[in-house]
């Protein structure tokens, strides 16, 4: 027996609730994540018997490394394999997710920007200054 999924929009997956199928296709999904006692769990007893195919999501690349690991190890039901890709942004990676570098899959988040005196802030500053020296006055007067 199978599942199709595919295009559906879904967003997350429990696979432990999917035991009894041969195969699921949730390819084609914007997914976040894939549950089932951690990211893409399926239990080896089921291993022999399931197919899941992947491709066409839209896998944050800066996310992607333990979704590789789990891939690697297990490849025997992934058919689909080669058409798994991850996305930078907006582009996405021409080389499949499997193949690429380990160091390739996970993003150090920009440091923040220390404060700059913006224009926003000089027009804060003048604004406290007028407003102080109209109090200044009204407080001589």
């Amino acid at each position: 027996s199978f599942l199709d999924l595919e295009g559906n929009q879904l967003q997350s997956v429990n696979l432990t609730i999917f035991e009894s199928l041969g195969l699921m296709l949730i390819n084609g999904n914007p997914l976040l994540k894939v549950l089932g006692g951690g990211p893409l769990n399926v239990q080896d007893q089921w291993e022999s018997k399931w197919s899941v195919l992947l491709s066409n999501n839209p896998w944050d690349c800066c996310r992607a490394l333990p979704l590789k690991r789990w891939l690697n190890s297990h490849q025997a039901i992934i058919p689909n394999l080669v058409d798994i890709h991850c996305m930078r942004g907006n582009l996405t990676e021409l080389v499949p997710l499997f193949e690429i570098s380990d160091s390739n899959l996970t993003c150090i988040p920009e440091p923040p920007i220390p404060f700059q005196q913006s224009s926003y802030f000089h027009a804060i500053i003048g604004v406290l200054v007028v407003v102080s020296l109209i109090l200044t006055t009204v407080l001589l007067f």
